[in-house]
């Protein structure tokens, strides 16, 4: 079965190297509209995903471990951290707002147990709405509500609490079976 990935309208920023994918996608994006979807057809390595997701504007957060999967999710009246510990010991993130699972109120920091128990936390925000930059591309630092970096929404160019409309969607497939080195 081929599996080679073959894009009609999306562009391929990564491309095999070697193995029966020489010369296929290895990754590709597509722009419409405001919005931009990455795909990935091979399993990274670390260095190469972390290019990937600097090359899409995604940057991790600061303060979660590896093993621990995070996701941000936003509307027009709230905001919500959804965290999954995969991991075999507590966690706490920095985080505040109403604990949604456990109807526990947080102050700075919000306890996510082990796998073993209760592995994950539903956090509602204080606050206003607000998205944030990153990707959940792996369990480990990075959430999912990414905005992509342009020119006319880098750091400090919004008034705080100003959502861009710039949206960015990582979509990874763990394994297609075309093995080979990308660049």
């Amino acid at each position: 079965m081929d599996r080679t990935v073959r894009p009609r309208r999306a562009e391929p920023v990564r491309r095999y190297l070697d193995g029966p994918a020489a010369g296929g996608a290895a990754v590709t994006r597509h722009r419409f509209g405001a919005s931009t979807a990455w795909y990935v057809s091979t399993r990274l390595n670390r260095r190469d995903l972390d290019a990937v997701l600097a090359e899409a504007g995604l940057v991790p957060r600061d303060g979660v471990p590896d093993g621990v999967e995070l996701a941000h999710r936003a509307g027009d009246s709230a905001s919500y951290i959804i965290a999954i510990n995969h991991i075999d010991r507590d966690v706490e993130l920095a985080a505040t707002g109403k604990e949604l699972i456990t109807g526990t109120p947080c102050h700075g920091t919000l306890p996510v147990p082990p796998e073993t128990s209760a592995s994950c936390a539903l956090l509602r925000e204080l606050g206003p709405a607000r998205r944030t930059r990153g990707a959940r591309a792996r369990p480990n630092r990075h959430d999912d509500q990414g905005t992509r970096r342009g020119e006319d929404d880098g750091p400090g160019s919004r008034a705080a609490g100003e959502r861009s409309s710039r949206r960015v969607h990582l979509i990874a497939s763990c394994d297609t079976g075309a093995a080979g080195r990308i660049p």
